[in-house]
Formats: structure tokens, sequence, C-alpha cells
């Protein structure tokens, strides 16, 4: 196997020793920068329920938790590899009730409707299967007003990476406005950034609809 095909597989779903030893701490170091807008673009309060959609090594997670000390956090990814680094990661907010993370695609997620009141991921679009259906679901899981801050790699830094070519979907920005909007939110309010790795663009949406 090619050796950018061999990382982009890891990418998408990690396994287990390779996750823990290299991935989650690359991921947590490197993507900071696009954690960090996302958790400022959350504007997070002490009870708010979020779930995050390929949570990866954890680092979002951890900052979020420091922040919705009286509500509620999820998260899933498709990697067990990275489900059982993060469940070892935040072992006492799970048994105290605070956290739960499951393995699970975006397109399917194992929570009722209307569970939470934000939701958010970093540069797990590029792995999903159903992009649409996935936002769709993510919709579902929150009420009308709901907050969806979405983060991700520009198309134009990604394609220059080899591993890119294996297997990632890559969007534009209209792009990905479209697919946020045909799912039920608001049109986006979208940033743009950059930090010594590459450009990055933070969608900010809300779900449409009336409270009842």
């Amino acid at each position: 196997m090619p050796f950018a095909r061999f990382i982009a597989k890891e990418l998408a779903r990690p396994s287990e020793i390779l996750g823990r030893l290299f991935l989650a701490p690359m991921w947590n170091k490197r993507n900071s920068a696009l954690n960090d807008l996302v958790f400022e673009q959350l504007a997070l309060e002490t009870h708010d329920r979020v779930i995050e959609i390929g949570f990866g090594g954890g680092y979002l997670l951890g900052r979020m938790a420091e922040v919705a000390r009286d509500g509620f956090l999820a998260g899933v990814d498709a990697s067990p590899g990275m489900v059982a680094f993060c469940r070892r990661r935040f072992r006492q907010a799970i048994m105290a009730g605070k956290l739960d993370l499951r393995c699970a695609g975006a397109e399917l997620l194992p929570y009722p409707d209307q569970s939470f009141s934000k939701a958010c991921s970093v540069n797990s679009i590029f792995y999903w299967s159903d992009p649409q259906k996935a936002l769709t679901e993510i919709g579902r899981v929150l009420p009308p007003g709901g907050r969806l801050v979405l983060c991700m790699t520009c198309k134009e830094s990604l394609a220059q990476k080899d591993f890119a070519k294996h297997g990632l979907r890559l969007f534009t920005e209209d792009e990905v406005k479209t697919l946020v909007f045909l799912s039920g939110f608001s049109e986006p309010q979208v940033l743009r950034a950059r930090d010594r790795h590459r450009e990055f663009l933070c969608l900010v949406a809300s779900k449409q609809g009336h409270s009842k």
C-alpha cells in the first residue's frame, strides 16, 4: 500500500496503537488553532449540552468540559481506537455522567431528537460517507436555534497533501455553505483563518425552525 494511501486510511479511522501513540497527540497539537476557534464560536455556557462529531484525540472535549460544568458533553468517532483512547483519558467525566463517547458515524447519531443545544466538528467532514445526510442528522439532535460550528482545512490547502488524493472528499467554501443551508440550517457565517500549517474555514449556523 502506498504510504500516502496508508496515511489517508489511518486518518479516516485510526488503529488503536498508531492512534494512541502518534495521531492523537499530533491532532491535539496541529489542530489546536482550529479547535480553539471552534471553542470560541461555540460561546459555551455552563449548562450547555454539546455533541462533537469526530473528536479525535479529545483536545476540544477537554476545553469544553472546563466550561460546560453543569451541562453534558457527547462525542462520536468512527475509530474504535480513538474512542478507547478518549474513554481512558476522560474516565472520571464519563463515570460522573458528564460525558458520553460512542463509536458511530456522523450519518446515524445514537441520540434522541433535540438532545443537544450545540454541535461541532473539526476536520471530520472529509471522511463522512454522506455529508448531506450527516448534517441533516446533526440538525435532528439540535432544537430550533441550536448552534452548529463546523471547521475544516480549506480545499486549496488540503489539495496540496498527497494523502488527500486517497478517499478524502474536499469542499470549497460555497459547497459547504450550500450543504449546511440545505440541511436545515441558517445561512452560515464564515470565518477564515490561518496557522503555520494551513488556511481553514469556520462556519457558524443555527438550526432553522420555531420552538414549540
